[in-house]
């Protein structure tokens, strides 16, 4: 079974993309901001990519044990053709929302603003299911 163009959506996704730097700000004296690392990490995410692909929002009555997951935990299920795109279980999902940056530059996604993580991925033999999660992290 294929997917109907006009069942599509736009949607952005973002792929984890190693590690970046933590940063704080402080005001000087002199009224200037000021931005230092801290010497942290945390997650960092590659810029987010448009694609179209057909969502459903489902509870998970009627399959609530398919592949041995329980889709009742998950918010949606995202129905993409196989090898379409490179997304893993790591990868942030934009619905509804506008992508934010951490900094100005506009260089570190905010995870946040996400509407979905990819908890799972399960193909068949044409197409994934990816079940997402509502991002609350």
């Amino acid at each position: 079974m294929r997917n109907l163009k006009r069942n599509k959506e736009l949607l952005k996704y973002s792929l984890q993309d190693g590690e970046v730097p933590v940063y704080e700000e402080y005001t000087d004296d002199n009224g200037k901001t000021v931005k230092y690392e801290t010497g942290n990490y945390e997650l960092g995410y590659s810029e987010p990519v448009e694609f179209f692909g057909n969502i459903a929002f489902s509870s998970g009555e009627v399959e609530i044990q398919e592949f041995g997951v329980d889709t009742s935990s998950y918010d949606a299920v995202l129905i993409l053709e196989k090898d379409e795109l490179p997304i893993t279980e790591t990868a942030l999902v934009w619905y509804q929302s506008e992508v934010s940056y951490k900094d100005t530059d506009k260089t570190v996604i905010e995870p946040k603003s996400a509407d979905f993580r990819v908890k799972a991925i399960k193909p068949s033999k044409n197409q994934l299911k990816v079940l997402l999660e509502r991002n609350t992290k």
